[in-house]
């Protein structure tokens, strides 16, 4: 998919995602939504194929994806890997679960205490981005109990 959005600058940029063609158009359509709105930057969205495929590298770049054939911590295919799921500015928007934060320059953002609405690219609760993918039917990982995903949104809320 070829998706608009607003990068830090609030420059109209056009990225590039991949989802499972059965979720793709309400994908394009949070996207379009949370375009539209011109409250959210984006950093960068980019293919995973730029990182090799490698997760830890697009996370530290910054890069808001979708696909990416990998398990997960169980060794289960994750919803990436299905193409169902959403990662969205993951340094502003980290996975958190314990002491271990993902990528680790989101550390500043890892707690609810340092999540502000003020900061450019963070996701918090209630906003355009967590809106738009709910009327999509999409859930959101920064309301799991056992880890906390900030980062993440999927069909399924996995």
């Amino acid at each position: 998919m070829r998706i608009p959005y607003l990068d830090f600058d609030g420059a109209t940029q056009v990225g590039l995602m991949i989802v499972a063609k059965s979720v793709a158009t309400k994908v394009a359509a949070a996207f379009q939504e949370i375009y539209n709105s011109r409250k959210f930057r984006i950093y960068r969205m980019s293919l995973i194929d730029e990182f090799d495929g490698d997760d830890d590298r697009s996370m530290a770049a910054n890069n808001t994806s979708a696909f990416n054939c990998r398990t997960t911590d169980r060794g289960a295919m994750s919803r990436h890997a299905l193409g169902l799921a959403v990662d969205i500015n993951p340094v502003q928007n980290p996975y958190r679960e314990g002491d271990i934060t993902a990528p680790e320059a989101g550390r500043d953002y890892d707690q609810p205490a340092k999540r502000s609405r003020d900061v450019v690219g963070l996701i918090v609760d209630g906003d355009v981005v967590t809106r738009a993918f709910a009327r999509q039917g999409w859930r959101w990982g920064g309301h799991w109990r056992r880890s906390v995903d900030y980062q993440h949104f999927s069909n399924d809320g996995h």
